[in-house]
């Protein structure tokens, strides 16, 4: 049975699922109460993502492994990759009350009050997992996670660079690091950072290949703009003015969007514009300036609270 046990533990560290579920099914199938062939079958489709043969098998299996805290925190992790956040809560808390110094179980548990937006409680089980064992690497990128989830991107950052300080190559961490980072330059140099260590990650690749396009349709949305604010000056004002007001109006839809990737460029795209929309190049002044600056400060302030309108819509 040892032996056996050995075998599949190897599959499992060698990522061959596929075998490993054929191998964990087969003991199961000689020996109905063998509970390490029960978790490894669990484990197995965990692994492969299916999720919902995963938790029907672990409800069969729950007579033979149930006095496994194990048993109960793979089961949570099942119900929450299915959004049984219930379910996830009370198999979460049975491994807790099994075995209440396991730092991974309350890492779980945390992980499941966060997802049901319960955050002082899955502050607490985070710390707890911490206290039990500083180096739980989920737990402490977790509350990272949650402070990130507050609004507070400030301590979020804090958490993951002294992460980082001890575990510099950390893929996640370093993905939760762009994530936090206000800067599209700061984000461009963590995910070629990521890249030069994985370049296999596809996640990433993707993510700054999007914000290259971005970058790149801003450009050209924003050359046409000032091109149009330039031209309203040198028309009639039949024809100027409704082309200035399509271009504010633009700039400031524009300046929406560029709030979800770029947080410090609204107020440049914004002032910019009414300066020139404003006044024509040749009457420009730095009174003329300053009055562009907060009339178009005063719209940066608009457009990012309805950003904030957008964003609680649309759940990014």
């Amino acid at each position: 049975m040892g032996e056996q046990s050995d075998v599949l533990e190897l599959l499992y560290k060698l990522n061959r699922y596929e075998q490993l579920l054929a191998q964990a099914t087969q003991a199961f199938g000689e020996n109905h109460a063998d509970a390490d062939a029960g978790l490894y079958q669990l484990l197995a489709l965990m692994q492969q993502g299916n999720f919902s043969t995963a938790l029907t098998r672990a409800n069969a299996l729950q007579a033979v492994c149930g006095f496994r805290s194990f048993f109960w925190s793979l089961k949570a992790e099942i119900a929450l990759q299915l959004k049984q956040y219930k379910l996830a809560e009370s198999a979460a808390r049975q491994a807790i009350s099994m075995n209440p110094f396991n730092d991974d179980h309350h890492d779980t548990l945390g992980t499941v009050m966060m997802y049901q937006r319960q955050l002082a409680q899955a502050q607490s089980h985070f710390e707890k997992a911490l206290q039990i064992n500083p180096k739980n690497h989920q737990a402490w990128l977790h509350l990272a996670m949650l402070y990130g989830s507050l609004e507070r991107p400030d301590i979020a950052k804090a958490y993951l660079q002294d992460f980082l300080a001890r575990e510099p190559h950390h893929e996640w961490a370093l993905e939760l690091l762009a994530d936090f980072s206000n800067s599209a330059q700061d984000k461009t140099k963590i995910w070629r950072q990521i890249l030069t260590q994985n370049p296999l990650n596809t996640s990433v690749a993707n993510q700054l290949k999007q914000l290259r396009q971005q970058q790149i349709s801003l450009l050209w949305i924003m050359l046409v703009l000032l091109s149009l604010a330039l031209l309203s000056h040198e028309i009639s004002e039949s024809y100027g003015n409704p082309i200035k007001g399509l271009v504010l109006g633009v700039g400031f839809v524009v300046s929406i969007w560029v709030f979800s990737w770029q947080p410090k460029w609204p107020a440049i795209i914004l002032i910019l514009l009414v300066c020139v929309v404003s006044f024509p190049l040749y009457e420009f002044n730095l009174g003329k300036f300053l009055m562009s600056a907060l009339l178009g400060g005063m719209l940066t302030v608009i457009a990012r609270g309805f950003y904030f309108v957008v964003a609680s819509i649309t759940g990014r």
